[in-house]
């Protein structure tokens, strides 16, 4: 079984995709690491991946999912064992830039799969899609057959909406790796769609998971993105999604407003302080440990056998980056 890998003869031991690159270096918002990239660099990173069947794991991380990881140490390892955690939201945006990265941008959800979407046909890449309802996989089907004619779709599955079985997490392995598909798009909503990640990725061969949210129902013209400049202004919440569910924005404002308010005062502090010295980044110099299992902790060597000898199967294979910045 083929993973992403930490090359420890690459400089600082740096994570590396699979072609050969280094990952980007990520910029941590509390305890989660939000990966500095743009949609272009994301893309390109994932048909590393794609074109060399390698299996990983990207989260696309907004808010919600930052503020949860400061509290759910589990959710918070998944999100920092990535491959990639993409900033899908402006705010994490804009504490980047704060903290002085100009090389981010916003890669959301639904417009990542589209960008997927649109190259797949020349490059032949394939898809498996897992999540959401019957009738809006159906919806979402016909609109890609229209729209990016020649998208090779493997298979289609709507779960239960419940906890899966071990029973029906190995049958939905068994397909995943008997299809091989270039991405596996999960559809679950977060924290759902990151949990099941984490207990389906150390049995994967060789697709890319990504997990997208409510993509599938705005590719099928379930749900409408707002204007540009809301969401470039980082207004979509506060003057779009208010409009229509006024109840539900001001629950999820009382409830992520203050920890993110004290993220980015703290971040301010560090950053007014001289985290950055000279202009460059403050990096821990701390030395790369091996992989280890999650449930015993020993350090595993044989990076590509998701079994340990405890007999539990860690819940993800990638290494813990220690080049870790803004560390809170």
């Amino acid at each position: 079984m083929t993973r992403t890998f930490v090359d420890p003869l690459a400089p600082g031991g740096r994570t590396t995709a699979a072609n050969g690159r280094k990952l980007p270096l990520r910029c941590y918002v509390g305890k989660v690491g939000i990966s500095v990239v743009t949609m272009a660099q994301t893309r390109e990173l994932l048909e590393g991946c794609m074109r060399h069947g390698r299996a990983a794991y990207v989260c696309v991380t907004n808010v919600h999912a930052t503020v949860l990881a400061q509290r759910d140490s589990e959710f918070c390892r998944i999100q920092n064992e990535s491959f990639l955690s993409v900033p899908d939201g402006m705010p994490l945006v804009w504490y980047a830039r704060m903290m002085g990265e100009r090389g981010i941008e916003r890669v959301c959800g639904p417009d990542l799969m589209m960008e997927v979407l649109r190259i797949s046909p020349q490059h032949g890449y394939t898809h498996y899609f897992y999540g959401d309802t019957v009738e809006t996989l159906a919806k979402m089907k016909g609109v890609i057959e229209e729209r990016f004619p020649g998208t090779k779709i493997l298979a289609m599955h709507s779960p239960p909406f419940r906890a899966p079985t071990d029973t029906e997490l190995r049958d939905t392995i068994s397909e995943i790796n008997r299809l091989r598909p270039s991405v596996v798009w999960v559809g679950l909503g977060c924290p759902k769609q990151e949990r099941w990640i984490g207990r389906v990725f150390p049995h994967i061969e060789s697709s890319v998971l990504l997990g997208v949210g409510a993509a599938f129902r705005f590719l099928a013209g379930e749900y409408s993105h707002p204007p540009h400049i809301f969401q470039v202004c980082g207004l979509e919440g506060i003057c779009w999604r208010a409009l229509r569910r006024p109840g539900y924005v001001v629950r999820w404002y009382a409830y992520h407003t203050p920890m993110l308010g004290c993220l980015f005062l703290k971040g301010l502090v560090r950053r007014l302080l001289g985290w950055r010295a000279g202009g460059k980044c403050h990096r821990e110099n701390v030395q790369e440990e091996p992989p280890s299992c999650s449930g015993c902790n020993v350090p595993r060597a044989d990076l590509p056998n998701p079994q340990c000898s405890c007999g539990r199967s860690s819940s993800l294979l990638s290494p813990q980056t220690t080049d870790k910045r803004y560390v809170q």
